[in-house]
């Protein structure tokens, strides 16, 4: 099995935060490709050229910043013989939810099978009434395209979120940095607390949003099932 990792990134116009994030998911493919002993390749496509962009089209990975200069690529393909599982756009937003996604596509092209089906667990109304705010009918389109329209609707939360714990998370900082300076140890080990908490909660709330992602394309799947 092949995982191809199209970071094709320009520093003109690619903000120095993805590309931190490109060095993190390529340490992550790293640990997949020690943890799988000879089973799985990493190849990494990071230099512009025509020859990768022309790679990156061919393996469905979405081109960006066409209009600030060199188009960028960012996504990974899981390729092993005909079968072909694509992370069409990587967003540092989406982290979180990124080793589930790589771990999903990893078995979808293992079975064969495009996508790779969730765990069979039977969606809920509160799931259901999820997807058909996002996909109002989802006879009309197929598991592919209402996948990428709930991780687009979950990606877009993920940066609302994000961006207000951030800013408690900003805060608890700066009452920390504050108790550093001549306030008491009790008051040290309170502010230190207080934003690991900050960060613990951050972090909850990403993961939440990305498992309840993760079931509304398990509803959208057996929605498409059921027709």
């Amino acid at each position: 099995m092949e995982i191809r990792f199209y970071s094709l990134l320009d520093p003109v116009s690619v903000g120095e935060d993805r590309r931190e994030f490109a060095g993190r998911v390529d340490q992550m493919l790293a640990r997949y490709e020690a943890a799988a002993g000879g089973k799985i390749k990493v190849a990494r496509v990071n230099t512009i050229s025509d020859a990768a962009a022309n790679a990156a089209e061919a393996d469905g990975i979405k081109g960006f910043n066409r209009d600030k200069g060199e188009v960028c690529y960012f996504g990974i393909a899981v390729v092993r013989g005909g079968h072909k599982e694509i992370v069409a756009s990587l967003a540092p937003e989406w982290e979180p939810a990124l080793e589930s996604d790589l771990s999903r596509a990893i078995a979808g092209v293992e079975a064969g099978d495009a996508p790779a089906p969730l765990a069979a667990k039977k969606a809920n109304g509160p799931t259901l009434e999820a997807v058909r705010r996002v996909i109002p009918n989802p006879d009309a389109v197929s598991v592919e395209e209402g996948s990428r329209r709930l991780r687009a609707a979950a990606a877009a939360q993920f940066k609302k979120t994000g961006q207000e714990m951030e800013v408690k998370v900003k805060q608890a900082e700066q009452r920390y940095l504050q108790a550093q300076s001549g306030q008491s140890p009790a008051d040290q080990e309170a502010a230190a607390k207080e934003l690991e908490q900050a960060k613990k909660e951050q972090m909850a709330k990403l993961k939440e949003i990305a498992m309840e992602s993760q079931a509304e394309i398990q509803a959208l799947q057996q929605l498409k099932a059921a027709h």
